[in-house]
Protein backbone atom coordinates (compact mmCIF):
# COMPACT_ATOMS: atom_id res chain seq x y z
CA UNK A 1 0.00 0.00 0.00
CA UNK A 2 1.62 3.60 -0.91
CA UNK A 3 0.79 6.94 0.68
CA UNK A 4 1.73 10.13 -0.20
CA UNK A 5 4.60 10.17 1.99
CA UNK A 6 5.86 7.00 0.95
CA UNK A 7 6.28 7.46 -2.67
CA UNK A 8 9.16 8.84 -4.69
CA UNK A 9 7.06 12.29 -5.52
CA UNK A 10 7.36 13.19 -9.18
CA UNK A 11 4.96 15.21 -10.97
CA UNK A 12 2.67 11.77 -12.14
CA UNK A 13 2.01 11.23 -8.68
CA UNK A 14 1.26 14.88 -7.35
CA UNK A 15 -1.22 14.85 -10.67
CA UNK A 16 -3.10 11.77 -8.99
CA UNK A 17 -3.10 12.86 -5.13
CA UNK A 18 -4.08 16.35 -6.26
CA UNK A 19 -7.11 15.15 -8.27
CA UNK A 20 -8.06 12.93 -5.52
CA UNK A 21 -7.82 15.75 -2.98
CA UNK A 22 -9.78 18.02 -5.26
CA UNK A 23 -12.67 15.48 -6.12
CA UNK A 24 -13.00 14.79 -2.09
CA UNK A 25 -13.09 18.92 -1.53
CA UNK A 26 -15.59 19.18 -4.20
CA UNK A 27 -17.52 16.50 -2.82
CA UNK A 28 -17.70 17.53 0.76
CA UNK A 29 -18.69 20.83 -0.63
CA UNK A 30 -15.59 22.72 0.73
CA UNK A 31 -13.87 23.63 -2.28
CA UNK A 32 -10.57 24.25 -1.96
CA UNK A 33 -10.21 26.36 1.05
CA UNK A 34 -10.33 23.50 2.93
CA UNK A 35 -6.93 22.26 4.66
CA UNK A 36 -5.54 19.56 1.82
CA UNK A 37 -2.41 19.56 3.99
CA UNK A 38 -4.83 17.02 6.12
CA UNK A 39 -5.85 14.81 3.75
CA UNK A 40 -3.97 11.74 2.57
CA UNK A 41 -4.24 9.20 0.49
CA UNK A 42 -3.67 5.52 0.16
CA UNK A 43 -3.56 2.88 -1.84
CA UNK A 44 -2.38 -0.21 -4.47
CA UNK A 45 -1.73 0.72 -7.43
CA UNK A 46 -4.21 3.26 -7.93
CA UNK A 47 -7.16 0.76 -6.85
CA UNK A 48 -8.54 0.47 -3.59
CA UNK A 49 -8.20 4.05 -2.81
CA UNK A 50 -8.88 5.33 0.43
CA UNK A 51 -8.61 8.70 2.51
CA UNK A 52 -7.23 9.75 5.83
CA UNK A 53 -7.58 13.00 7.60
CA UNK A 54 -4.85 13.59 10.27
CA UNK A 55 -3.82 10.03 9.94
CA UNK A 56 -7.78 9.20 10.71
CA UNK A 57 -9.40 6.90 7.84
CA UNK A 58 -12.39 7.66 6.87
CA UNK A 59 -14.41 4.17 5.95
CA UNK A 60 -17.04 5.30 4.22
CA UNK A 61 -15.27 6.82 1.01
CA UNK A 62 -14.72 5.17 -2.03
CA UNK A 63 -12.65 6.89 -5.07
CA UNK A 64 -11.77 6.01 -8.79
CA UNK A 65 -9.11 7.55 -10.67
CA UNK A 66 -8.96 7.45 -14.10
CA UNK A 67 -6.43 8.47 -17.13
CA UNK A 68 -7.78 10.75 -19.79
CA UNK A 69 -5.09 10.92 -21.44
CA UNK A 70 -1.88 13.17 -21.84
CA UNK A 71 -1.14 13.74 -18.48
CA UNK A 72 -5.21 14.06 -17.36
CA UNK A 73 -6.99 13.00 -14.57
CA UNK A 74 -10.46 12.50 -13.29
CA UNK A 75 -11.41 11.06 -10.28
CA UNK A 76 -14.72 9.90 -8.55
CA UNK A 77 -15.17 10.38 -4.50
CA UNK A 78 -17.87 8.76 -3.15
CA UNK A 79 -18.95 9.24 0.38
CA UNK A 80 -21.57 9.89 2.96
CA UNK A 81 -23.55 13.14 2.51
CA UNK A 82 -23.13 13.65 6.23
CA UNK A 83 -19.36 14.23 6.11
CA UNK A 84 -20.77 17.09 3.88
CA UNK A 85 -20.36 20.87 5.16
CA UNK A 86 -23.25 22.40 6.68
CA UNK A 87 -24.00 24.97 3.96
CA UNK A 88 -23.79 21.87 1.42
CA UNK A 89 -25.54 19.81 3.22
CA UNK A 90 -28.58 22.07 3.03
CA UNK A 91 -28.51 22.12 -0.79
CA UNK A 92 -29.11 18.52 -0.70
CA UNK A 93 -32.51 16.59 -1.39
CA UNK A 94 -31.45 13.99 0.89
CA UNK A 95 -28.51 13.21 3.75
CA UNK A 96 -30.02 10.41 5.88
CA UNK A 97 -30.35 6.83 4.49
CA UNK A 98 -30.31 3.71 6.25
CA UNK A 99 -27.02 2.02 6.73
CA UNK A 100 -28.24 -0.76 4.58
CA UNK A 101 -29.01 1.53 1.51
CA UNK A 102 -25.81 3.62 2.03
CA UNK A 103 -23.30 1.23 2.49
CA UNK A 104 -25.20 -1.43 -0.64
CA UNK A 105 -24.90 2.41 -2.66
CA UNK A 106 -21.24 2.67 -1.74
CA UNK A 107 -20.65 -1.11 -3.20
CA UNK A 108 -22.05 0.06 -6.47
CA UNK A 109 -19.15 0.15 -9.11
CA UNK A 110 -18.44 3.09 -10.88
CA UNK A 111 -19.58 3.87 -14.48
CA UNK A 112 -16.61 4.28 -16.84
CA UNK A 113 -16.41 7.76 -18.73
CA UNK A 114 -16.89 8.17 -22.09
CA UNK A 115 -14.79 10.95 -23.94
CA UNK A 116 -16.36 13.65 -25.59
CA UNK A 117 -15.34 16.62 -27.23
CA UNK A 118 -16.65 20.46 -26.78
CA UNK A 119 -18.38 19.96 -30.26
CA UNK A 120 -19.91 16.68 -29.48
CA UNK A 121 -21.97 17.80 -26.21
CA UNK A 122 -23.29 21.02 -28.02
CA UNK A 123 -26.75 20.14 -29.89
CA UNK A 124 -26.48 19.69 -33.73
CA UNK A 125 -29.38 21.86 -34.10
CA UNK A 126 -27.33 24.67 -32.47
CA UNK A 127 -23.53 24.22 -33.34
CA UNK A 128 -23.73 26.73 -36.04
CA UNK A 129 -24.80 29.48 -33.70
CA UNK A 130 -20.80 28.33 -32.26
CA UNK A 131 -18.91 28.63 -35.23
CA UNK A 132 -19.05 24.77 -35.60
CA UNK A 133 -19.29 23.71 -38.59
CA UNK A 134 -19.20 19.69 -40.24
CA UNK A 135 -16.46 18.93 -42.85
CA UNK A 136 -18.70 19.96 -46.15
CA UNK A 137 -19.99 23.51 -44.44
CA UNK A 138 -16.17 24.00 -43.16
CA UNK A 139 -15.13 23.32 -46.73
CA UNK A 140 -17.35 25.73 -48.44
CA UNK A 141 -16.51 28.41 -46.14
CA UNK A 142 -13.15 28.31 -46.94
CA UNK A 143 -13.76 28.07 -50.57
CA UNK A 144 -15.93 31.38 -50.42
CA UNK A 145 -13.43 33.16 -47.83
CA UNK A 146 -10.82 32.28 -50.19
CA UNK A 147 -12.59 33.86 -53.27
CA UNK A 148 -13.74 36.65 -51.37
CA UNK A 149 -10.04 37.31 -50.36
CA UNK A 150 -8.77 36.36 -54.17
CA UNK A 151 -11.86 39.29 -55.53
CA UNK A 152 -10.75 42.17 -53.19
CA UNK A 153 -6.99 41.41 -54.20
CA UNK A 154 -7.88 42.35 -57.24
CA UNK A 155 -9.83 45.80 -57.03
Amino acid sequence: MAAASSCSFSPFFFEQYWCLKEAFVKAIGAGLGYRLDKLEFRHTNWINISVHIDAEELRDWRFWLFELGNRHWVSVARGHPTTAIDSYKRTLKKTEFEEEVYRSALQLPNAGFVLLTVEQLIPVSRRASFGIFSGKIVHDIIEAQETADESSSTS
